[in-house]
């Protein structure tokens, strides 16, 4: 099994801009027996968020009530 960070990166990059439900992630980057484990995606999108220095979440956009949502900056 691949790493579940770079599932969870590579993820976003396949639905850039679209808010991706947190059952939606949590089934395709770990599967389905995962779709309540939210704990997942708060430490994942933490440690993603540090790496890309973005702690604000300007590139990986939280909504609470849905999910995430990787935005691209417009150059």
């Amino acid at each position: 099994m691949t790493a579940p960070r770079k599932n969870f990166l590579a993820y976003f990059a396949r639905h850039v801009g679209k808010i991706c439900t947190r059952r939606m992630i949590l089934e395709n980057v770990w599967g389905a027996s995962y779709s309540k484990e939210l704990q997942y995606l708060k430490v994942y999108a933490y440690r993603i968020r540090r790496k890309l220095h973005d702690e604000d979440g300007h590139f990986l956009e939280n909504d609470p009530s849905v999910g995430y949502r990787l935005v691209v900056a417009d150059n």
